[in-house]
């Protein structure tokens, strides 16, 4: 089922312009580890949402197309056949007691030649719609993107505090070797290999919840980013402190990003474009109010023949009966059954839905920039504190070790300060990770 949608996607993804290139990068991605960037290409290449507003985007590019094809005339060529029985026409227009075969051909064109302003303000309509489809894209392409941050960041925390268990396990293990040997030599009671096996058993079930926890997130990860592939999904692990640096570096006063984000955001881009949009259909709603003026010119010809008589030839025919003719109309709306009106009405509705979206897209970024600031700010602070912690749980925990060899430290003083150690490394590398994925919202805004 799965390798059937993948076949299906990559097909969609062929008849919607995407390059052999990028189909080729998300097939192999499924055999190699992936990087953050990749995650992103594949979670928006496979992302529904995103893939509908494609069809959206090319429906309005197809409507801005057929708007501008209103510009050009309109040519019609036509042939007709007509046998008439008892009495006919002739080429002079005249009835008379015959019978008769006709052939004429019509070749005729026409062009608007002032169309009320309605076909410019319905092209300028039409390719604002037409951005406006574009700049929502972005938009689902940005929310894809925050969606795979916060799984590809939970899933490497998770994955650091497995290590993180697993050596903390390495260190009680040789610590219980130890032990081991001191009982052989018959200093140190064996009572106490079994407290530490049972403090060893205990933080092998933190290992395993941990490890369970990782798998849960792993398959989140991995339907986020459509991943088939038959082995779990595998992850560049970009370097954590150098994540920290370089969000550091990139973490701006919100005053900064908000003014940014009202010039580049794309969902505000959207919003202004929905406005001028539906003030432009406004306007064509409105020039139906305005006369239009065309032409249409064209040339005629025809062959007739009287059944059971002698006709002149088809040549002379053709050279006695053509007929060329070219004409003005002008049209005058003078009562429509106030579908104009309506019309008008309508369009003034859209746009004001349009100004109170503009409405919610403002004061929400502005809410947003602010909120994401002060939480990535809060998480840059407990990093210090929470690696000092780390540093100190440390060292207590060495120093339990040693007191537990030594016969000064009772089981539930080595549990305790394990716990506070495996706790403290829990908490900074929760923080540090914390910090790299609210900088990352926030630095979205700032693109």
């Amino acid at each position: 089922m799965r390798k059937s949608v993948l076949a299906l996607t990559l097909t969609a993804g062929l008849a919607w312009g995407a390059s052999a290139q990028q189909l080729e990068t998300i097939y192999e991605s499924l055999h190699r580890p992936m990087t953050y960037q990749e995650c992103v290409e594949r979670s928006v290449f496979f992302d529904s949402n995103v893939g509908r507003q494609k069809v959206d985007s090319a429906q309005r590019r197809l409507a801005y197309d057929t708007a501008r094809s209103l510009y050009l005339p309109k040519v019609q060529a036509s042939i007709k056949e007509d046998w008439e029985y008892g009495r006919s026409q002739d080429n002079t227009g005249a009835f008379g007691p015959r019978s008769s075969a006709n052939t004429t051909f019509d070749l005729s064109a026409s062009y608007e030649l002032f169309s009320g302003l309605r076909r410019p303000r319905m092209v300028k309509a039409a390719r604002l719609d037409e951005q406006n489809s574009d700049a929502m894209l972005a938009t689902l392409r940005e929310r894809a993107e925050l969606r795979v941050m916060g799984f590809f960041y939970k899933y490497l925390l998770e994955q650091n505090i497995i290590k993180a268990i697993q050596q903390h396990l390495s260190g009680l293990e040789e610590l219980q070797e130890r032990a081991m040997l001191l009982v052989k030599e018959g200093k140190y009671p064996s009572s106490r290999l079994d407290e530490l096996a049972t403090l060893i058993e205990t933080e092998r079930g933190f290992l395993y919840e941990a490890e369970s926890l990782c798998a849960m997130t792993r398959v989140d990860l991995s339907v986020c980013v459509e991943y088939y592939g038959e082995a779990p999904i595998q992850l560049v692990a970009p370097d954590l402190p150098a994540l920290v640096r370089n969000a550091r570096a990139e973490l701006l006063p919100p005053e900064a990003i908000y003014r940014h984000a009202l010039a580049h955001r794309p969902d505000l881009k959207a919003a202004d474009l929905g406005i001028a949009a539906a003030e432009e259909k406004i306007r064509s709603a409105r020039s139906g109010y305005i006369p239009s003026l065309s032409i249409n010119a064209g040339y005629g010809n025809g062959y007739f023949r009287v059944l059971q008589q002698a006709n002149k030839s088809f040549g002379d025919q053709l050279r006695e009966n053509g007929r060329f003719y070219v004409g003005f109309s002008i049209s005058l709306p003078i009562f429509d059954a106030l579908n104009t009106a309506h019309a008008v009405r309508r369009a003034k509705i859209d746009l004001h839905s349009a100004q109170l979206d503009k409405i919610d897209a403002d004061l929400g970024l502005y809410k947003d920039i602010f909120k994401a600031h002060a939480n990535a700010v809060a998480a840059e602070r407990k990093i210090s504190s929470a690696t000092l912690a780390v540093g100190a749980a440390e060292r207590a925990s060495q120093f339990a070790r040693k007191q537990f060899i030594e016969g000064k430290a009772s089981a539930y003083e080595l549990e305790q300060a394990e716990e506070r150690w495996i706790l403290a490394q829990r908490e900074a590398l929760a923080a540090q990770y914390d910090f790299v994925y609210k900088a990352g919202v926030l630095a979205l805004y700032g693109r």
